[in-house]
């Protein structure tokens, strides 16, 4: 029996049909497994609140020796941006979802809000220390008080 060969162009275009038919499953379940936009928007959140508390502690962490104003400015800057995060997240999020974020990310950024402006610089050192850890422990407490019972899990 004598085999027929094809041309070369039948033959890659059999080669390519192969391979789209072997790739079509695994394309079609890739296809399945996106996120919606309320998905996404949830990770968002969760992952923005994640960053305000890991932030929130870092700053309660700090003592007269260890603080510095740069440090102290990366995590309050990085914060902001977190909550921004969230408010660009919240458009996506369910509709019951959408109001509990939205009435906890304005709370938080009020009481943050507060807690900051409290610092006023100046003063002896001692006074400047007692601000700032009062400042902290505000912005501790607006962080348990409006983002923390935001359900992540």
């Amino acid at each position: 029996m004598r085999s027929v060969r094809l041309p070369l162009s039948s033959r890659s275009a059999r080669a390519r049909a192969w391979v789209l038919l072997a790739l079509a499953p695994a394309a079609i379940g890739l296809y399945g497994c996106g996120e919606s936009k309320e998905e996404k928007a949830e990770k968002s959140v969760c992952s923005a609140r994640t960053s305000i508390k890991e932030k929130v502690t870092s700053l309660q962490s700090l003592t007269p020796t260890t603080a510095s104003v740069s440090q102290i400015k990366t995590d309050v800057n990085e914060i902001v941006d977190d909550l921004k995060q969230i408010r660009d997240a919240i458009p996506n999020l369910t509709s019951p979802r959408k109001e509990e974020v939205t009435k906890a990310t304005e709370q938080f950024a009020k009481q943050a809000s507060e807690a900051v402006g409290s610092l006023k610089g100046g003063g002896s050192v001692s006074s400047v220390e007692t601000q700032l850890r009062s400042a902290l422990t505000g912005l501790q407490s607006a962080y348990n008080s409006a983002l923390a019972p935001i359900n992540c899990s």
